[in-house]
């Protein structure tokens, strides 16, 4: 019995030993631990603060641009009244200039309407009369006579490169399915909201005796109210000017201008009786309207290069540069 007490006795001993050994091997590692410097613990991402994450930029058919928000830009001092240097350019380029000549200029977002137009009349408009198509389109889709995904791809190739194809296929649709009705339903829609000058009396390419008509001056007040939100709804708004800005047709406003110089337009031709360029330009200086219409210019060259030129001037006096 004493043997066995000897070897009971041996064994708590160990025991204990070993319970102080582990004991102080593990304060001795939390030390070491709380004498580490720590990382400092990371910023928390839009994901992880339980935010959406941003979306990704998807094609035109899904979804448009926006516009460049230069407009909302804060102002550090009174922006000086440009309106007697731009009337003196437009008068000027009237008094050089053969011909008939549609012109409008507005500072955005709610500037005076100046009309330099030579003559008052309404023009021939070309395929300008595809931004009233388009308006109209967007109000039947609004009052869900027509569905936004079928229409956008024909909508998108109607602006963007001005195919005629598209523009008589979205006519019919406002007609349901008759060219005539639709451009009723054009008309209809150009007099309910103010462009009293603006009339559609044939299909693109199709020949009946008559013309597309329009003036500088509906053109600037569509496209200032697409500019402030205002054409059929903000979200409608929001998609033609989208739209105007993907244009791809650019050898008239945008040409000279300061490469990267976000401009939505649309331009107009018809060999002989028009050649056009209207839109909504995006600037340092101030965003504006600027619409140009020759009705009867012979030469495409001489027509398209008066448009850049007067384009490049008027950007350079609302820019402080007589260069752009």
């Amino acid at each position: 019995m004493g043997l066995r007490k000897q070897h009971l006795l041996l064994a708590a001993l160990i025991g204990v030993l070993l319970g102080m050994l582990i004991m102080l091997l593990y304060l001795r590692a939390e030390s070491a631990a709380a004498a580490e410097p720590k990382p400092p613990a990371p910023i928390p991402s839009a994901q992880t603060a339980g935010e959406a994450p941003p979306a990704v930029e998807a094609p035109p058919s899904a979804a448009p641009q926006t516009a460049p928000e230069s407009q909302s830009a804060p102002t550090p001092e009174p922006v000086p009244d440009l309106t007697p240097e731009l009337e003196q350019a437009l008068e000027a380029f009237c008094q050089t200039q053969p011909g008939r000549w549609g012109l409008c200029v507005q500072l955005l977002p709610e500037g005076e309407l100046l009309d330099r137009s030579t003559d008052s009349g309404p023009m021939v408009s070309a395929s300008l009369i595809k931004l009233y198509i388009m308006g109209a389109v967007y109000e039947q889709i609004a009052e869900g006579a027509l569905d936004r995904e079928q229409v956008y791809p024909s909508l998108y190739r109607m602006i963007t490169v001005s195919d005629n194809g598209d523009a008589n296929e979205l006519t019919r649709l406002l007609g349901a399915g008759d060219g005539e009705a639709g451009m009723a339903a054009v008309n209809a829609w150009c007099l309910d909201h103010g462009y009293p000058d603006t009339q559609m009396n044939r299909l693109m390419l199709v020949e009946n005796g008559t013309q597309n008509y329009t003036t500088a001056a509906d053109c600037a007040r569509l496209l200032g109210r697409i500019y402030r939100g205002e054409c059929v709804s903000p979200e409608a708004s929001r998609e033609m000017l989208a739209l105007l800005l993907a244009q791809q047709v650019n050898d008239r406003l945008p040409v000279l201008l300061p490469v990267g110089t976000p401009i939505a337009h649309k331009t107009g031709d018809l060999i002989g009786l028009c050649w056009a360029d209207v839109g909504i330009v995006f600037s340092p200086g101030g965003d504006y309207v600027l619409c140009v219409i020759s009705d009867g210019q012979a030469s495409e060259y001489a027509a398209k290069s008066a448009a850049a030129e007067l384009s490049l001037q008027l950007y350079g006096i609302l820019n402080g540069s007589t260069e752009g």
